[in-house]
């Protein structure tokens, strides 16, 4: 039994390392999700300080463009109207990437609702699991303490029966002990009897030729002399010597006889207190025994209900575990998109960047520019320094004064352009953040999630363990089914021979 028990723990350990290999490869898989998921949040950072980066050269270089113009505006007269389309152009162009980005935002909010609807999905899923894996560690409880409460009175009853089962075998030696000394004491009565039966007989016998020995020693004394006289009375002598002896030897025997009927009414009143303590021990055995069959019969019905339970809750877990494997599949497929999204916006950086260069270029040939006019005016204003500011028409003037003019709205439409492309970018900038918000807030999530899945692959294990509890009550019940066969047999055998057969079979239990 106790290597049984030894072979059963081994197996325990085993499945209990399986599980708990099983158990690491989740965890492990649980583990790589997250890596995966603090990459993405990680390059999408990234490309956020990127994109503000961009973003803050752009307007860097719109400030210091719109400078560097109003500054060659001034100088040189103006630049003409295609100058002026190409930055509205630019501007247009920054605009629709600014647009793109927007959708992309909106891609990646609806991504992230989606995952915050699975989530909470799961959520709730995790928490009908919870409140399942408390019933059923309940019930795993008030069975273990059921299984301790049997094993425990099944060991006192074990205990019980082989204290009964050695008290009857006590008594049944003593009973056949008892048997043997009656059967010995019945032979020689009959054989005491039998001698005081001879010892009557020759009694009779010896009284009779006493008589017959009188009747001749009076007649002879009549008819005979002194001789013969004195020999009959010899004869007669011997003969009461013989009947003394015989007495004596019948009253010896009439004595031992009535001793003997003594130990036998003794050998007789012990046979029957055997007997009776016999009876009383094989009724409390029945008794015993059939409340061991109405435990067991309870114990059964008890095992099958808790195997229904069983058989539920790893069909719940089972169904679990495959809408598990869909939800990751789908959060697989949604950090793809993301990853697409991300590679999107990665080209529309570059794209950017592009811009970025060939608008530094202009800058670079504006400023080019600026400075040939710069140096064509200091030469023109050495050349007319020493001529009045009367000298000069009015119309040069009005035209100046127009020029400035168009010039001013110039400037206000650019600015007006420029700042309208800042809101944008302060737009886009406040729904980074709230994505990026949103994104902790599935981060915790996926934590709150892993630790409901660590919570059920210990529901499983603890599952397991239950199944190899009610397997080892199998086991102890077919133990306690053939040691009740022994009992059956006991109670049903009768002779002396079966309580031997029952301390041999107890003694193999």
């Amino acid at each position: 039994m106790f290597e049984e028990q030894r072979t059963e723990c081994q197996r325990e350990e085993d499945e209990l390392a399986v599980a708990l290999t099983k158990l690491k490869c989740s965890e492990s898989y649980a583990c790589s999700l997250e890596d995966e998921h603090q990459l993405l949040q990680k390059r999408i950072a990234e490309l956020e300080a990127k994109r503000a980066e961009l973003e803050a050269a752009v307007a860097a270089e719109s400030k210091v463009n719109e400078k560097q113009l109003s500054n060659a505006t001034a100088a040189s007269g103006g630049i003409d109207e295609e100058e002026r389309q190409k930055l509205l152009k630019e501007i247009e162009s920054l605009k629709s990437s600014l647009a793109r980005d927007r959708d992309a935002a909106q891609m990646a909010r609806e991504t992230m609702n989606n995952l915050s609807q699975l989530i909470s999905a799961k959520d709730s899923e995790l928490i009908k699991l919870n409140a399942s894996f408390d019933a059923l560690r309940s019930e795993r409880d008030e069975l273990v303490r059921l299984v301790q409460d049997k094993h425990a009175e099944s060991l006192q009853y074990h205990a019980e029966v082989q204290r009964l089962t050695q008290l009857l075998g006590d008594q049944t030696a003593n009973l056949q002990k008892s048997v043997a000394e009656r059967d010995s004491l019945t032979q020689d009565l009959a054989a005491k009897e039998q001698d005081a039966v001879w010892l009557r007989n020759e009694l009779q016998v010896l009284k009779q030729r006493l008589s017959n020995v009188e009747d001749a020693s009076n007649s002879a004394l009549e008819h005979c002399g002194v001789a013969e006289h004195t020999l009959l009375e010899r004869e007669l002598e011997a003969t009461r010597e013989a009947r003394a002896g015989l007495e004596r030897s019948a009253q010896d025997a009439a004595t031992e006889i009535v001793f003997l009927r003594q130990q036998l009414a003794e050998a007789q009143d012990k046979e029957s207190l055997a007997c009776k303590e016999r009876d009383r021990l094989r009724d409390h055995l029945m008794e015993i025994e059939a409340g061991r069959t109405e435990e067991q019969l309870q114990t059964e019905e008890i095992q099958r209900a808790l195997e229904a339970r069983l058989a539920q809750a790893e069909e719940q877990l089972k169904n679990s575990s495959t809408m598990y494997t869909s939800a990751s599949i789908r959060a697989q497929q949604q950090v793809e998109t993301l990853q697409q999204q991300l590679a999107l916006m990665a080209q529309q950086r570059d794209d950017l960047q592009n811009k970025i260069s060939a608008a530094e270029d202009k800058v670079a040939s504006y400023t080019a520019s600026l400075t040939n006019l710069q140096l064509v005016l200091e030469q023109f204003q050495r050349g007319t320094s020493c001529l009045s500011f009367l000298e000069f028409p009015s119309c040069i003037f009005m035209g100046i004064n127009v020029y400035f003019w168009n010039f001013t709205e110039r400037e206000k439409d650019i600015h007006a352009a420029t700042e309208k492309v800042r809101v944008e970018l302060q737009e886009s900038f406040n729904k980074q953040d709230a994505l990026n918000k949103e994104i902790a807030h599935l981060k915790e999530q996926l934590n709150d999630a892993r630790e409901c899945l660590l919570a059920a692959s210990r529901l499983s294990d603890q599952l397991d363990k239950r199944s190899e509890r009610i397997e080892q009550l199998n086991q102890e019940e077919r133990i306690e089914q053939q040691y009740t066969k022994h009992i059956t047999h006991f109670n049903v055998s009768d002779g002396v021979g079966s309580p031997s057969i029952i301390l041999g079979n107890d003694h193999v239990f």
